[in-house]
């Protein structure tokens, strides 16, 4: 256990054993701070109003300026109670059960004072198994958040300019973030830091935490981004769930349809008409797969789609669609035939709301063609959304544009069903104009189940 006597701005430490990821990337360089945070590769300033603007590689547990105080750091290897325990936690928060902490730094910051003499005191705790990394805070003691005339800051800074600020330091109870919790224990976050972001185990399936009044970290210098209206708020049915875009804007999506037909004819900007045929609902058949791990189960039960093929394996099998087909082997769809998604639409864009309207898209894999259409949209941001082309992501980092698009249930072959919120900002543009875009190429990852 080694302490900072003279409690210096910044101490470099080399880590030993294996590195620490941080936003894929590899890290055994560390540089913590005497008030409240880490670096990763190089030092930083400990006097940035904002760590976003450092552009470097840095986890703000509780940043603010301090004084006093004292600050504790000790490294701890697998087979250690320290590692056992976190190991413990994270397979709970993220049910990640073949997780074993082979690395573990601890940092405590001890009762740092502000210029009232009121102390603060907290826990960040980083541990890898060389694949995964993991983030823990505890907040034991916290009094103050606002020193020196500037709010605590905290959350993760990446060198690339991405940044996830987990936490609102502002509010006026102070002492709360030390009762809040992301992990059913008061005043304990863990985020696993690793992947492209920093990701929340509350995330997947509520995107809240479990004190309703948690909000995003707000500085008045940053553009206010107006969440839309949700009517459901308060009163939502029994067919609708809360999703929250990374601005925090909550949207109650129901996967029905709103009022209208979504059989009617549209029109696309280029005025051309385009019918979609009525067509017959028929009768929803399900594959009841078989518990047996084989091509050939014992059962009647189909294990694959008609359309797709199986192939066995020692430890088990794998359905794979037919080729002129593409799906999950379970289900497969022709390739070649048009698709048609139709849903909900909304959001805030460049500080106006969008109102919920309906969205139809038609899709010719054949053609490679795609129409979208909105059923209403303001005009002085209508022209901007070309920018968004067919409501996919090629702009998000460009235009610091977030995209949620939530996927339900099919109730045909042929259609889809999708809840769109859209939150940020994009240049704005005066019409009539036509915007061409060139060839792209995306590439897509699992970041975790249920997301890319």
């Amino acid at each position: 256990l080694l302490q900072f006597i003279e409690k210096p701005a910044i101490t470099r430490k080399l880590l030993p054993g294996p590195p620490f990821t941080f936003f894929e990337r590899k890290q055994n360089l560390i540089f913590i701070s005497a008030n409240g945070a880490v670096s990763f590769g190089e030092s930083f300033d400990t006097k940035s109003e904002d760590l976003s603007e450092q552009h470097k590689d840095i986890i703000a547990v509780l940043f603010a300026p301090s004084s006093n105080g004292k600050v504790f750091y000790r490294t701890s290897h697998s087979e250690t109670l320290l590692s056992r325990e976190l190991s413990a936690k994270v397979r709970r928060a993220f049910g990640a059960n073949q997780f074993e902490a082979s690395a573990v730094l601890l940092i405590t910051w001890s009762e740092l004072l502000n210029e009232k003499s009121e102390s603060n005191t907290f826990q960040a705790t980083l541990a890898t198994d060389s694949n995964e990394t993991y983030a823990i805070f505890v907040y034991s003691t916290i009094n103050w958040t606002k020193s020196g005339g500037r709010v605590a800051q905290t959350g993760f800074f990446s060198v690339d300019g991405k940044n996830d600020k987990v936490l609102d330091q502002s509010s006026s109870s102070v002492g709360e973030v030390a009762k809040v919790t992301n992990f059913n224990e008061p005043g304990v976050f863990i985020y696993r830091i690793s992947g492209v972001e920093p990701t929340d185990p509350r995330r997947p399936e509520g995107d809240d935490y479990e004190y309703q009044q948690e909000t995003q970290e707000y500085d008045p210098d940053d553009q206010i981004v107006e969440c839309p209206p949700d009517p459901y708020r308060d009163k939502c049915p029994p067919t609708c769930k809360l999703v929250m875009d990374d601005q925090h804007c909550v949207l109650s999506s129901s996967s029905e349809n709103l009022a209208g037909s979504p059989y009617s004819t549209l029109t696309n900007d280029l005025g051309q008409e385009l019918p979609l045929q009525n067509i017959q609902q028929q009768p929803k058949t399900s594959i009841q797969r078989s518990p047996d791990l084989s091509c050939a189960p014992l059962t009647s039960s189909s294990q694959c789609h008609a359309n797709a093929y199986c192939s066995q394996f020692r430890s088990g099998y794998c359905c794979q669609c037919e080729q002129g087909y593409i799906g999950n082997g379970a289900e497969c769809l022709p390739q070649q035939e048009a698709l048609r998604i139709n849903g909900v639409f909304q959001g805030a864009i460049n500080g106006k709301n969008v109102q919920k309207t309906e969205l139809f898209s038609y899709i010719q894999p054949a053609d490679g063609q795609q129409h979208t259409a909105l059923a209403k949209i303001n005009s002085e941001i209508g022209w901007s959304l070309l920018l968004v082309d067919s409501l996919s992501t090629p702009f998000g980092d460009r235009y610091a544009l977030s995209i949620r698009q939530e996927f339900t249930d099919r109730q045909f072959d042929d259609q889809f069903h999708v809840n769109v919120l859209l939150s940020g900002t994009l240049p704005e543009i005066s019409g009539p104009v036509q915007i061409s875009i060139p060839e792209f190429e995306e590439n897509y990852r699992v970041e975790k189940q249920g997301k890319f």
